[in-house]
């Protein structure tokens, strides 16, 4: 794995600092505009403003200025994660039964980890956090039969970060696939009002630039391929540390996974398995190394493949054995 060009950390103090000035009474886009033409990370320079890219969407900043003090929203992002979980549950539960039930429930559980407040005191202004546990709330609640929270759900994922637009054209096809006529119609009205609110968002970016904001050097279309896919996935609570030291783990780990949600029969494992073979596919063509707090997009859903690997595996290996005892 080469060596990163810079690190994430700096972007966490970016954010904070912008929730610090709302709460002195800044508005979000004057808040943003000073602190992102801050010098920042290893090469001391500031963020390349000119693109609309690089102004977050002020949904979660305006949660947050909304509170009093940090901790209160930290509580709102674990609760929404318990509330994710037990969306979950029923669904595991009847697909895969008690026992694998409870393991693919603990996996998801591990995959929320940041949500939890001493984990990473900063999460809490992370848009791909709350993205990440959004996309999985959207999931939970649409095999469970509703429709409405599954699209606020994935709609508040797109207001907070616009990498979410993937997963909300991917529920759309979904819906079409299963001619839910209704379901696609509100689906449509609510990616309707997102273009209409992002179209005002980016008004707003080009009313506070200044002649000094500087170009986006480079295009996020850098075809980082699986290296960069490893990055992201390495995004997992648990796996975060393996990255400076063996990246190999995640390396075998992920495409064990992936096998193992290909091999996943249900409503559930074959929609977990198209969100993260999207991102996958997408992470290989888009982003630069420095990018990889993309991976807290998908993150929590990646490892839900490892559990049911094993026995895929077998039933593999059981047909072939089966197909060279067969007569010819």
């Amino acid at each position: 794995m080469p060596e990163d060009q810079a690190g994430g950390s700096h972007d966490f103090d970016l954010y904070e600092a912008i929730v610090h000035r709302m709460h002195q009474g800044e508005g979000y886009y004057q808040a943003a505009g000073v602190e992102l033409r801050k010098p920042r990370g290893a090469d001391q320079l500031p963020y390349p403003t000119r693109s609309v890219f690089n102004w977050r969407q002020p949904t979660l900043a305006w949660w947050l200025s909304a509170w009093p003090a940090f901790f209160m929203a930290h509580w709102i992002l674990l609760a929404l994660a318990f509330c994710t979980l037990w969306v979950w549950r029923k669904v595991l539960f009847n697909e895969l039964g008690p026992v694998r039930g409870a393991a693919q429930l603990l996996i998801l559980a591990l995959g929320l980890l940041w949500a939890w407040p001493t984990w990473l005191p900063q999460a809490v202004v992370v848009h791909e956090i709350w993205a990440g546990v959004l996309i999985a709330l959207a999931l939970g609640c649409r095999r469970r039969g509703w429709m409405v929270a599954s699209w606020c759900a994935a709609l508040l994922a797109l207001s907070v970060r616009e990498l979410s637009l993937p997963f909300y054209l991917l529920l759309g096809w979904l819906e079409w696939r299963e001619r839910r006529w209704h379901s696609m119609i509100v689906g449509g009205i609510g990616l309707l009002a997102w273009f209409g609110f992002y179209f005002w968002h980016y008004e707003q970016v080009q009313a506070h630039l200044i002649s000094t904001d500087r170009w986006q050097e480079r295009s996020w279309l850098q075809w980082g391929g699986w290296i960069f896919v490893l990055k992201t996935a390495h995004m997992h609570p648990l796996f975060l540390g393996w990255l400076p030291t063996a990246p190999w783990v995640v390396g075998g780990l992920l495409p064990l996974s992936l096998f193992g949600l290909f091999a996943w029969s249900g409503p559930l494992g074959r929609a977990v398995f198209l969100v993260v073979a999207m991102y996958v596919l997408l992470f290989c063509c888009i982003g630069q190394s420095f990018n990889y707090l993309w991976g807290l997009m998908y993150s929590p859903l990646w490892p839900l493949g490892l559990w049911l690997a094993p026995a895929a595996i077998q039933r593999c290996w059981q047909e072939k054995a089966m197909a060279h005892a067969a007569p010819a």
